[in-house]
């Protein structure tokens, strides 16, 4: 009896350490951990300048087609995401650190749209969000997110960031400037 009972403690330990071994292969592929890196950012530029030589109400601003002389920001993005799993990503700006004569961030103006300038996920609405209304990043305090998006594996999207100065702003010498990059990130 108990070379019998033996055995089936054996086989009972032997069962438990395959099926402890296949947990791990399994969560082993996909731990939760995202590499920042799967998503990232394909276009000529990634930093905006604009000068206070000229603002704008919104209905314009949402149809600029040009950097007009730095008056307004307007980049072309491919979103390009290189990884065999959809990705959740976060697409954001942080402002530039030089700040002497700078515009104060609540006179610019971001506005998102596809190719089509159809807007995309909350820019559809008839108020245009300042740089000042969104979000800091937790564990980037000086960026702001602009939107949260996902994308297929081994996909790419293309999107215009539109920006300009509000025509609430009082244009004064020309010699102040607002500056931000773009930035870009996978994440859970």
């Amino acid at each position: 009896m108990k070379k019998k009972e033996t055995i089936y403690l054996v086989l009972f330990i032997a069962l438990l350490f395959i099926f402890s071994i296949s947990l791990v292969i399994f969560f082993k592929s996909d731990n939760g951990i995202v590499n920042e890196d799967d998503v990232y950012i394909e276009s000529t530029t990634l930093t905006v300048s604009m000068k206070d030589i000229l603002s704008v109400n919104d209905d314009f601003g949402k149809t600029i087609s040009d950097t007009n002389g730095g008056a307004f920001g307007y980049v072309d993005i491919d979103i390009v995401n290189d990884a065999n799993k959809k990705r959740n990503y976060q697409l954001y700006l942080t402002e530039s650190s030089d700040t002497t004569n700078t515009i104060s961030p609540s006179f610019v103006k971001v506005y998102l749209t596809d190719f089509k300038d159809d807007p995309i996920s909350n820019y559809n609405s008839n108020i245009v969000p300042s740089y000042t209304t969104f979000a800091y990043l937790k564990d980037k305090p000086s960026s702001k997110l602009i939107l949260n998006g996902t994308i297929e594996a081994n996909k790419r999207t293309s999107i215009r960031l539109r920006s300009w100065i509000s025509d609430s702003f009082v244009i004064e010498n020309g010699k102040n400037t607002f500056s931000f990059d773009i930035g870009i990130r996978a994440v859970k």
